[in-house]
């Protein structure tokens, strides 16, 4: 009988992002790079979400290496408040899994005219 290689759960080594800000606004762009310890080969989502809350708004990152994702958050009116950045990665092989790309909160604030 043959034994099934534990699955090792993916590790995201180091998140870049501009602009870098105290305070986002709805209609922002945040740019974002996703590097990963080990090569990963899937689908890669981001967005902003409520801590402890569900990804809703998820945006397509291109893959630029196999340990490289790049890609956009838009700030929309119904992500103001504290928020963190998360990830929904689907690889080839595996299971899916929602993660929180670090411990940075994000704070987006109403634009008052």
């Amino acid at each position: 009988m043959r034994e099934l290689a534990p699955v090792m759960p993916v590790q995201i080594e180091r998140v870049d992002y501009t602009p870098r800000k105290d305070v986002y606004y709805p209609g922002e762009v945040l740019y974002v790079s996703l590097s990963f310890a080990k090569p990963f080969v899937g689908e890669c989502e981001i967005g902003l979400a409520a801590a402890g809350g569900e990804l809703v708004r998820r945006t397509t990152c291109r893959q630029s290496s196999t340990r490289l994702y790049e890609g956009q958050v838009y700030i929309h009116d119904d992500q103001v408040g504290s928020c963190v950045l998360k990830a929904a990665l689907t690889p080839v092989t595996g299971q899916p899994t929602t993660v929180d790309t670090g411990d940075r909160i994000f704070q987006v604030r109403r634009i008052i005219p």
